[in-house]
């Protein structure tokens, strides 16, 4: 089931699972092979291989792939690989990759994988051609695994430990801290492949898509991941050439203790990366990014269904929300740090299953959960096309994740970000950070709705007004102004109303999400709710200026443009309002006494008597002053 480009993801997910926090690859064009003078043949001659397990071993000396990580393999480890097909990791709970048949990616660039770890060397000889004949009657074995140390490995077969020399400091003379696999590339079809791959390919074919800093974001262990390159010009055993690396580079025992954890309460953390990568022989180039992620979980002691399926796919409850804070490409994180961050990057939102899954979902945020898989990790384990809506346990559990699971953690992370940006949050979460995006599939337009709702039933502070010198806010609090009338909202935010603006799209997500909610309700900037704040808040417009004319002019258009068919409905919620602009700067109270509309000509007329006549509203309310009803 596994591609040669999974290479990366299995042996990386490995690493994890085994507890490492190194792991490096290493693409190795040197050759060992030892061949025919006169006729450029591989030698078959066991004098001229001087000390190789057997003269068939001689193919598989050439260039190979090295994958190193500082875990040592244990003794369930070695079982799992015994059983390599039967899931080793089955059984385990908090292990990324349950199916524990990765390995067998390995296949697809050698015929015999071999590995250090501890005090042992270990060949794998599926095709039983290589590997020197065993027992009576003699055979060659799929496998062996030789102690180094007891058997003396490097001083009789030096031949077969060349390869191996002071590779990430093997030397086969005491124990191996951590562990070390070679792939030895296939340079012929086999029966187990007809695949074979240059080691100038390697980079191409496994690592051109690999963005390892995010690689490393919902992993429990990992915190460095490099790539390195021995030219096959090397002459002995120089470093390795670096191609490219990510580190964490904030790690500490609180962030370590959070990413390993099974608690099932929701946890904030931030993670900075930097990748260095050669940009020529003589250049190196730096990226860095700032994440914040919120791992947790959901018990589902009390939701007996979910309870059931859990023992049944064997999976925990478990998730994460990942939100890019910054970004700076060609800068090293202490460049990046030292920028004041306001502008959240844009991002093309994944689904992780603790590694990336080849979905993309629009949300802004990378997404993990303990979803069910397909056995190569392509694919959330399903039953018909549409992802995430097979009528399998393995579908509903999978949904359980999606949309019970991950929602609160995502709007805990949200109000954590908006209380690191303030002021400019409103910005970023209308335009990068919510939840519910035009493009979006019905599967996580649902998620982004349940995200909106947890927002609004925790009464998450999430929405910036500018009102009382500026706050983070909740849904209850706010009232809601679409762009279109901003200036109506700048007026009542400078008297100190909570008012949010957003866009239109938004306010229709909102009033979307409050129609399915019995019981619920949201403030919206209408002209009611206008005219209800202006007869509570006694402040507002109590100078008599030109400047209070023209607000008066504003809020009075905003009022009587209201979509109604009965206009005098709408002109008798004026009455009590002290709105109507006077020709001698004052306001007049609809409804408690009378005034006139006359020309300038007449009013001259009655210097005296100003306060009587209504001042000349601008051209776009001259029709509504020309009403009778009004």
């Amino acid at each position: 089931d596994y591609s040669v480009g999974s290479i990366f993801t299995e042996f990386l997910q490995n690493a994890d699972d085994a507890g490492a926090r190194k792991i490096c690859f290493v693409i190795d064009e040197r050759d060992h092979r030892k061949f025919n003078n006169w006729f450029g043949l591989l030698c078959k001659n066991a004098d001229k291989q001087n000390s190789l397990l057997s003269d068939e071993m001689n193919q598989w000396q050439g260039p190979a792939l090295w994958i190193y990580n500082d875990a040592e393999f244990t003794q369930h480890d070695f079982e799992s690989l015994k059983k390599l097909g039967m899931g080793g990791k089955r059984d385990d709970k908090t292990k990324i990759g349950r199916f524990g048949i990765g390995f067998n990616c390995a296949y697809h660039l050698t015929d015999l994988p071999s590995f250090v770890s501890g005090e042992h060397i270990v060949f794998f000889d599926p095709l039983e051609k290589f590997l020197p004949k065993t027992g009576n009657p003699p055979r060659n074995p799929r496998g062996t695994k030789i102690n180094f140390i007891e058997k003396d490995f490097k001083k009789r077969f030096e031949d077969q430990a060349s390869t191996y020399d002071k590779i990430f400091g093997c030397e086969f003379k005491e124990k191996f801290n951590g562990t070390l696999f070679r792939l030895p590339l296939r340079t012929l079809p086999s029966e187990l492949s007809t695949q074979t791959i240059k080691p100038e390919n390697l980079k191409t074919k496994i690592f051109d898509n690999i963005q390892g800093c995010r690689e490393l974001l919902f992993l429990r262990n990992i915190e460095e991941c490099s790539l390195f390159q021995m030219n096959k010009n090397t002459i002995g055993n120089p470093e390795p050439e670096l191609v490219w690396e990510t580190k964490i580079k904030n790690m500490n025992d609180d962030i370590r203790k959070i990413r390993i954890s099974q608690s099932w309460e929701a946890k904030l953390y931030q993670l900075e990366m930097e990748m260095c990568y050669k940009q020529n022989r003589y250049n190196k180039n730096k990226c860095s990014e700032i994440w914040q992620i919120c791992n947790g979980g959901d018990n589902v002691v009390d939701k007996s269904r979910f309870r059931e399926i859990s023992k049944e796919v064997n999976l925990l409850a478990r998730g994460g929300v990942a939100v890019l804070l910054s970004m700076g490409d060609g800068k090293s994180l202490e460049e990046l740090k030292a920028e004041k961050f306001s502008n959240v990057p844009a991002l093309n939102g994944k689904v992780y299953s603790y590694l990336s899954l080849p979905l993309f979902t629009s949300l802004g945020v990378h997404i993990n959960g303990s979803f069910c898989l397909s056995s190569d990790r392509k694919n959330v384990l399903q039953a018909d096309s549409d992802l995430l809506t097979a009528e399998t346990k393995e579908g509903e559990w999978n949904r359980y994740i999606l949309l019970d699971v991950l929602p609160p953690l995502h709007s805990k992370i949200l109000e954590h970000v908006a209380n690191q940006l303030t002021s400019s949050f409103n910005d970023q979460i209308f335009s990068r950070l919510w939840p519910i995006k035009s493009s979006i599939s019905d599967i996580y337009r649902e998620y982004g709705f349940n995200v909106l709702r947890k927002l609004y039933r925790d009464k998450s502070k999430v929405f910036w007004t500018e009102a009382n010198g500026g706050a983070l806010i909740t849904f209850q609090k706010a009232y809601f102004a679409t762009s279109n009338n901003s200036v109506i909202a700048n007026i009542l935010v400078n008297h100190e109303i909570e008012v949010v603006k957003l866009p239109e799209e938004n306010m229709n997500h909102i009033i979307e999400m409050i129609g399915k909610m019995q019981g619920s309700s949201v403030k919206f900037i209408t002209p009611k709710v206008v005219c209800s704040l202006l007869k509570s808040k006694s402040n507002i417009l109590n100078n008599e200026n030109e400047k209070s004319h023209e607000i008066a002019f504003q809020l009075l258009n905003f009022i009587t443009q209201g979509e109604t068919s009965d206009r005098l409905q709408l002109y008798k919620q004026l009455n009590g309002l002290r709105l109507l602009p006077l020709c001698d700067n004052s306001l007049g109270v609809f409804g408690s006494q009378t005034y006139y509309i006359a020309k300038q000509e007449l009013r001259k007329l009655f210097p005296k008597a100003l306060s009587k006549f209504v001042a000349d509203p601008p051209f776009i309310l001259q029709g509504t002053f020309k009403d009778e009803n009004f």
